[in-house]
């Protein structure tokens, strides 16, 4: 049983049984995502945002939901939720100073977190 909730209130905006065919995708220095696949008798709408908590880690909806119609009683969901790491793949890395993607990058970790958390205050582009 899987519970989505919605990222503004933490309200639940679904409870469902997912298929056998669902799985996690964890890889070191890799990928690590969920995707769920479940069935529903009527339409349901999962924003953009919600998240669920599997077996203690938090997976995010990045990507709008895909869905199947096979009749009118019959809806066939696909979510692909990414970890809180996969939130980085929508920032781009650069330097600090001169703004560019491509730059020698050598520097103690306390910089290097400092220059993260400089790229995470900018706006997406």
């Amino acid at each position: 049983m899987i519970e989505i909730k919605s990222h503004i209130d933490n309200s639940i905006i679904l409870t469902t049984e997912v298929l056998d065919t669902s799985y996690r995708n964890r890889t070191l220095m890799n990928e690590n995502s969920l995707t769920l696949y479940f069935n529903r008798t009527e339409f349901i709408e999962v924003p953009i945002g919600s998240y669920c908590i599997f077996q203690g880690e938090k997976y995010i909806l990045m990507k709008p939901q895909n869905f199947k119609k096979n009749n009118w009683r019959n809806f066939e969901f696909t979510l692909i939720m990414d970890s809180v790491q996969g939130v980085m793949k929508n920032y781009k890395f650069r330097d600090k100073v001169s703004k560019r993607l491509k730059f020698s990058n050598t520097a103690r970790p306390q910089e290097h977190l400092e220059m993260l958390v400089w790229n995470l205050n900018q706006p997406i582009s």
